[in-house]
């Protein structure tokens, strides 16, 4: 326990979860492989040729996962499933290998200082105890010493950052580069092709499906899959302790009664909410409940016919039953060959959309520069094609009909030094052929590079961290026994 800590008081706030958040993810992963992991226990996979344990990868999971209830707060559940939290805990474990190799060290007092710092643990702009031992035992559900030991690593992960990017610079020309791309707008006409339309007429035979399903058997191996059936009370983040309390209580004398009683008898007897949620995967939310490691973790260890203990959650306390469990498994061609069709389909649907794409910029740019005076939407009109126009636009910016595309918005701006030619993007909707109606330039008067060069340092900061990490996983050769279906794939 940092007993210095109660006396710290607050400064500004730090983001400790960058040390995770800097490194893009934008994969779905759900904690139900934890529960996989439980049932066969084995370790959970090996770095740098030194085998994980589960506990330490459950341990170093729980880490990250709070880190990212603090970042997110409110938002958690909404972007847990884009964080990928399986990869950000092997991450964790790499970084914090390099750190003991590093010897990066932290004291108690920047822990202190650091955890003071929270706005969550602070009353009238000061640490207040009380409200930190409350907030992690009913907010983030962790012990104080796990908690601090949570911190400490972090910071240590903090540290090696700051050591591997202590060189990096910027100069006047980076900068005007940045002012340049944040504040020029572009606007553009464009023809859209969109896969669907060349979907329908593809035809995929029997054997060219099964050739590939051959060579691509891992990308068809089904999810693991849950049945249960659970019983809760749902409680309101505005309710004061008192009534949480009697709710947790209620829940604990039915937990009694499932000797019993079955979960539906006992649901009508009390006015519970029950659901029995039939199969679903365990990379998905649970039915009514949503995303919920305390949930998955509660019925991690149990088999088929086993009652859980009362599992708290944010949303409630509940009592689940694991009814039954369905394994991973490779399906015969047969079972996934509309998967594998449709599969086959999106990829030549692409193939033939940006084929199209390139066609008709090719047809069009020999007309132009054949007769200059061509006007193009009249060129498109005759070729029975849609034209259709953006509003000014800066990079990277939302479009309607398109969304945020970083290859339609580089296409684009790329006209800027090329006003006569056209350009192509592509997307996973649908392919583009581009042309520039008007190029608005930054109003180099206006730059300042002292607004740009705290922002642009932490930009390739990060750029510089990120590139680190990757050929830091490279060295770490990885090889993880979470999942079992690349547990089969690799037999």
């Amino acid at each position: 326990m940092l007993k210095q800590l109660r006396h710290k008081k607050t400064a500004k706030k730090i983001f400790l979860f960058l040390a995770v958040i800097i490194v893009p993810a934008f994969v779905l992963w759900g904690s139900g492989s934890l529960i996989r992991d439980k049932m066969n226990p084995s370790h959970a996979g090996e770095i740098f040729g030194r085998k994980i344990s589960v506990d330490d990868f459950r341990e170093a999971f729980i880490a990250v996962r709070t880190q990212a209830l603090i970042r997110f707060g409110d938002n958690f559940s909404q972007v847990e499933p884009m964080l990928n939290l399986q990869e950000r805990t092997w991450e964790r474990l790499i970084l914090l290998h390099e750190v003991r190799k590093e010897k990066i060290k932290v004291s108690n007092e920047d822990i202190v200082k650091t955890i003071s710092e929270y706005p969550f643990f602070q009353k009238d702009g000061k640490f207040n105890n009380e409200i930190y031992q409350q907030v992690l035992l009913y907010g983030l559900r962790i012990k104080t010493s796990d908690f601090e030991r949570h911190i400490r690593e972090s910071l240590e992960i903090e540290g090696l950052l700051k050591e591997k990017t202590k060189k990096v610079t910027v100069n006047d020309a980076d900068l005007m580069r940045e002012f340049k791309k944040e504040n020029e707008e572009i606007k553009v006409a464009y023809v859209t092709f969109n896969n669907e339309a060349f979907k329908k007429g593809i035809n995929i035979s029997d054997s060219e499906a099964n050739n590939y399903f051959k060579t691509n058997k891992g990308d068809f191996y089904t999810q693991s899959q849950i049945n249960i059936e659970y019983i809760g009370i749902t409680i309101d983040q505005e309710e004061n302790q008192e009534k949480k309390t009697q709710k947790r209580e209620l829940m604990l004398s039915i937990l009694e009664q499932t000797k019993e009683s079955d979960l539906l008898s006992l649901s009508k007897e009390h006015s519970l909410s029950y659901n029995k949620t039939g199969l679903f995967s365990i990379d998905q939310p649970i039915p009514d409940i949503g995303w919920s490691l305390e949930f998955l973790n509660a019925i991690s260890s149990l088999k088929p016919g086993e009652i859980s203990e009362v599992i708290e959650t944010t949303q409630g306390y509940y009592i689940a039953e694991l009814i039954e469990i369905k394994e991973p498994y490779l399906p015969e061609f047969q079972e996934a060959k509309d998967k594998v069709m449709d599969v086959l389909k999106i990829r030549q649907s692409k193939e033939l959309a940006l084929k199209k794409a390139y066609e008709i910029k090719d047809l069009l740019e020999k007309k132009l520069e054949e007769n200059p005076k061509l006007e193009f939407k009249r060129l498109i009109n005759d070729l029975d094609l849609d034209l259709l126009q953006t509003p000014f636009f800066k990079h990277g910016g939302y479009l309607e009909n398109i969304g945020i595309s970083d290859e339609f918005s580089k296409a684009a701006f790329s006209l800027a030094d090329s006003p006569k030619r056209l350009a192509i993007a592509s997307s996973p909707k649908a392919s583009y052929v581009i042309r520039l109606v008007e190029f608005k330039g930054a109003d180099e008067k206006k730059f300042k590079k002292e607004e740009y060069h705290d922002r642009l340092i932490a930009q390739k900061e990060q750029e510089s961290f990120y590139n680190f990490l990757q050929e830091l996983k490279q060295r770490a050769k990885l090889k993880t026994n979470l999942s079992s279906s690349k547990k089969l794939i690799q037999q």
